[in-house]
C-alpha cells in the first residue's frame, strides 16, 4: 500500500489512529465493518477522502470525529465491498487495506437551502374526457336588471277594420250666409190682379237745375258754402238762402255739381269739398283735391256727384275751403270772342229724384 502524505499526516498513521478509535469504543468488534479497496485507483479515491476527514479529525472532539467517520463510511460503502469477519485483519493487512471504525450517529444535521427549480417537463396528453357530472339544482332568480333603452319605433302596421259608426254629435251653429246663387229661370206668368185705384198725374219726379254768376273768394281754413245765384228750371226742387238745395218730395236724389278754381299763385295749394245736410256735415262725404304747381291764374274743375234721401224741407249744401292758400277762387268769366263763346259760370248744380 502507498503512503500519501496529506497535510504531514500519512495514510497509515491515520488508519491506526482510526483502529484505535474503534477499539476505543467498548471493543465492538462485531459492529464495526471493513473495508478496503479493490484496486489502486480506488485506493487513491479512499486516501483522498481519509485525508480530508483527518483534517476535521484534528479540529474537533471526539463526537464529531465520530461524526465524520459516519459520513466517510457512507460515501466509500458505493464503492468498497465489505466484510464482516474480524478476523480477516490480516488479509487486509495483505491487500493494502485500512481498517476504519464506525462511531455511534450524530444529530441530522439542518436541511440545506432548496436548490433551484428545474426546467417544466413537456405537458402530458390530455386525458379522456370524463363522463358529465349530474346536473345541479337550479339557483335563485337573480334581482330584475334596470330598463334598456327604448328601442326604435316599428313599422306602422296594417290598417285595421272602420270601426262602427258612432252617435251625431250635437248640430253645430249656423255658419254665414253664403253668396246668392245664380238667378233661376222666370216662372209663369200668375193671374192678373185687381185693378188698383188711379193715383197723381204722373210725370219725372222732382229735378232743378242751378248755376252761380259770381266769383266767390275761399278764404285760407275756412268753410264757404257755394252759392247758386240763378236757376235755370226746376220742379219739387228750390234754392233758398243763396245757396241751401230744399226738397218739397220726399226721395232719393242724384246731386251733380262742377266748380272751376282758380288759384293765384304757382305753388301746390289743397282743397276740400264736402256735403252738408240740414246744417249738419254728412258723414264720409269729403274730398281732398291737390292742384299742384302750375303757375298763377292756371284754373282747375272739380266735379262729381252726391245721392242724398230727403223728405219734404230738407236741404243740402256744398262747401269748399282751400287749407294751403287765400288765393284761390271759384271763377266766373264772361262770354268771350275768337271765337264768340257764352259765359263760364262759377259752379253749376243739377239735382234728379232717382227714387
Amino acid at each position: 500500500m502507498r503512503s500519501v502524505d496529506r497535510g504531514g499526516v500519512s495514510n497509515h498513521t491515520s488508519t491506526a489512529f482510526l483502529a484505535n478509535q474503534v477499539n476505543g469504543y467498548g471493543g465492538h468488534k462485531k459492529s464495526v465493518r471493513h473495508l478496503y479497496l479493490a484496486d489502486v485507483s480506488d485506493s487513491e479515491h479512499v486516501l483522498q477522502r481519509h485525508d480530508m476527514a483527518s483534517t476535521f479529525l484534528r479540529r474537533s472532539s471526539t463526537l464529531v470525529v465520530s461524526a465524520a467517520l459516519l459520513v466517510l463510511t457512507g460515501c466509500l460503502a458505493d464503492t468498497i465491498p465489505q466484510r464482516d469477519d474480524v478476523d480477516a485483519r490480516s488479509d487486509a493487512q495483505d491487500n493494502e487495506t485500512t481498517l476504519i471504525g464506525q462511531g455511534q450517529p450524530g444529530e441530522p444535521g439542518p436541511p440545506g437551502p432548496q436548490g433551484e427549480p428545474g426546467p417544466p417537463g413537456e405537458i402530458g396528453p390530455q386525458g379522456e374526457r370524463g363522463e358529465p357530472g349530474v346536473r345541479g339544482a337550479t339557483g335563485a332568480r337573480g334581482a330584475r336588471g334596470a330598463r334598456g333603452p327604448r328601442g326604435p319605433i316599428g313599422p306602422t302596421g296594417p290598417i285595421g277594420p272602420v270601426g262602427p259608426t258612432g252617435p251625431a254629435g250635437a248640430t253645430g251653429a249656423v255658419g254665414p250666409v253664403g253668396p246668392a246663387g245664380a238667378t233661376g229661370p222666370a216662372g209663369a206668368t200668375g193671374a192678373t190682379g185687381p185693378t188698383g185705384a188711379t193715383g197723381p198725374a204722373g210725370g219725372f219726379g222732382a229735378y232743378g237745375s242751378f248755376y252761380d254768376t259770381s266769383t266767390v273768394s275761399l278764404p285760407q281754413n275756412q268753410a264757404t258754402a257755394i252759392p247758386l245765384n240763378s236757376t235755370d228750371f226746376a220742379s219739387g226742387v228750390s234754392i233758398v238762402d243763396g245757396s241751401k238745395i230744399t226738397f218739397s218730395v220726399a226721395g232719393k236724389f242724384s246731386i251733380m255739381f262742377s266748380s272751376q278754381i282758380e288759384k293765384g299763385d304757382s305753388g301746390t295749394d289743397q282743397l276740400s269739398v264736402w256735403l252738408s245736410k240740414n246744417g249738419d256735415n254728412v258723414p264720409w262725404s269729403n274730398t281732398d283735391v291737390v292742384i299742384t304747381s302750375s303757375g298763377a291764374n292756371s284754373r282747375h274743375v272739380v266735379a262729381w256727384n252726391f245721392f242724398v234721401s230727403v223728405v219734404p224741407g230738407n236741404y243740402v249744401q256744398l262747401l269748399m275751403t282751400s287749407t294751403s292758400s287765400s288765393q284761390m277762387v271759384i271763377r266766373a268769366v264772361l262770354a268771350q270772342t275768337n271765337p264768340t263763346r257764352p259765359e263760364i259760370p262759377s259752379t253749376i248744380v243739377t239735382v234728379n229724384q232717382v227714387g
